[in-house]
């Protein structure tokens, strides 16, 4: 016997924000460096994880603010704008003095400068000649250091910092956006409504 077929009148609407599923990424990359910042000679792939939780976080706080200028400035917004100018353009909207050499915005400028070094990396030219005087020990230390310029700005105690200062951040914008948590997460409905059996002939 046939499966029953029927026609229905299906309706369902969801609101889909990448935010979220970055900072759960970031949220992630942030428990694993904590858990591993003080552990002595380091942990295999907490470089990559420090990597990971400036890269998450950095796309999470620039979701965010999209996500509040597109709920906030419709059709005002420009989400091709420049990250700096549409942090502008909403702190401005908010009435929130932005001052980008002070905590929390700080992290804004720290996660878009090393996010735009991972994104768009060039090769680094290092030459040393010089004369140097120390230990066999030191001077082996010195002749390893084989690292670019990037690579002193991902330190776990920066990238913990950043991350928590970037969570600040947020909280400062949606309290001042008038929206709750909820409007920010993902959700959806719909249902179905019955409207006959359907034969095949």
């Amino acid at each position: 016997m046939p499966a029953r077929k029927m026609r229905v009148r299906m309706q369902h609407k969801h609101h889909i924000y990448i935010h979220n599923d970055l900072a759960g990424a970031a949220y992630f990359y942030r428990q694993k460096v904590e858990a591993n910042k003080d552990v002595k000679g380091g942990v295999d792939g907490s470089y990559f994880d420090m990597m990971s939780c400036v890269t998450m976080t950095a796309f999470a706080l620039e979701a965010k603010v999209n996500y509040l200028g597109d709920q906030l400035l419709g059709r005002k917004w420009r989400e091709r704008d420049s990250t700096y100018e549409k942090l502008k353009k909403l702190c401005r909207h908010l009435k929130i003095r932005l001052d980008l050499d002070a905590k929390p915005f700080t992290a804004y400028t720290y996660l878009k400068d090393v996010r735009d070094q991972l994104a768009h990396g060039k090769p680094e030219i290092i030459e040393v000649d010089k004369e140097v005087v120390g230990t066999i020990e030191e001077i082996e230390a010195m002749q390893t250091k084989l690292r670019g310029e990037w690579e002193y700005q991902i330190k776990p105690d920066l990238v913990l910092d950043n991350y928590d200062q970037a969570q600040e951040l947020w909280k400062l914008l949606l309290e001042a956006s008038g929206l709750t948590l909820f409007d920010t997460i993902t959700h959806g409905g719909g249902g179905l409504t019955y409207i006959e059996d359907v034969v095949e002939t």
